[in-house]
């Protein structure tokens, strides 16, 4: 049987609201030794912002540590997966759109459950 996401994931998040500085999130990648923090706006997932958004997208760009991570972080659309996604879909889609990070959703069994 296949390896799935949910074997894998890390289960501690860190979030940020995306009107938050980009300081804080920087910060809060130190303290937890992380690359990454994933973005919420109104409780809804919105975005991620990496260690490489904040040095490219901000300070080689001479933005200020105020400007929100909003503004900082990759402006494509959320790419994420499902805890029941296979180790091997995951590597496919992650080549396929030529991202480093992956966020987790709910499953899609928990999703059809909640849909009733």
């Amino acid at each position: 049987m296949a390896i799935t996401i949910a074997e894998v994931m890390a289960r501690e998040l860190a979030t940020v609201s995306a009107d938050s500085p980009i300081s804080e999130a920087a910060l809060m990648m130190r303290v937890a030794d992380i690359g990454n923090v994933l973005i919420v706006d109104r409780g809804r997932l919105c975005g991620i912002i990496t260690d490489r958004d904040i040095a490219v997208r901000a300070v080689a760009e001479g933005k200020d540590p105020s400007t929100p991570v909003r503004e900082a972080c990759s402006g494509a659309e959320l790419t994420t997966v499902t805890p029941d996604t296979t180790i091997e879909q995951a590597a496919q889609l992650m080549r396929s759109k030529a991202i480093r990070r992956l966020p987790v959703g709910a499953s899609r069994s928990a999703a059809r459950a909640g849909s009733r």
